[in-house]
């Protein structure tokens, strides 16, 4: 869990697939979720898939990619294009990014 939200006091939800993230956008509504903070590795489609599918549905907040891929990899450059805002590593020292 993100820990991080729960020390600063903000509510937020988590799901475990790409498929939940575009099931709970759809049903509560593209203005539902002002961030959303999306992994590059889920278990049914790759963070890189889901960004996409939500910016095609028309979701214009913001998306966070966290990835534990290097810099200059394959795998984080497809996820950065995708349609990230920002893309940060999965390593500590990456959080204080996110403040």
């Amino acid at each position: 869990e993100l820990r991080l939200f729960v020390k600063l006091g903000v509510p937020y939800e988590s799901v475990c697939t790409g498929a939940a993230v575009l099931a709970k956008v759809r049903q509560a509504g593209l203005e539902a979720y002002p961030l959303i903070i999306v992994d590059n590795c889920m278990p049914d489609m790759t963070g890189s898939e889901a960004v996409g599918h939500l910016r095609r549905f028309g979701y214009r907040g913001t998306i966070v990619g966290m990835t534990g891929d290097p810099q200059g990899c394959d795998h984080r450059q497809a996820f950065e294009a995708s349609g990230l805002d920002m893309c940060t590593g999965k390593e500590p020292s990456s959080i204080p990014e996110l403040s």
